[in-house]
């Protein structure tokens, strides 16, 4: 998610700057960590299994988010 997307929520429920570096790091953080073992899993594995192993994660992805979204599934 943009962090442009993110701002609005935070500022809209009351919070300050504060509350908007939290969010913010809340979301670079999973991404770097992501990013440094994808690294490693890519350097180790086939590029053509990457590719399709990435490519059927993010559909699953996408399906749990389209599943939430629609209110078939509730959390």
């Amino acid at each position: 998610m943009a962090p442009i997307d993110l701002t609005s929520p935070v500022l809209r429920i009351g919070g300050g700057p504060v509350a908007l570096g939290a969010v913010l790091a809340a979301s670079v953080v999973p991404q770097i960590l992501l990013l440094l073992v994808g690294r490693v899993v890519a350097d180790r594995l086939p590029g053509d299994r990457v590719v399709v192993w990435s490519s059927v994660v993010c559909a699953l992805a996408e399906a749990a988010v389209l599943l939430l979204v629609s209110g078939t599934v509730r959390v």
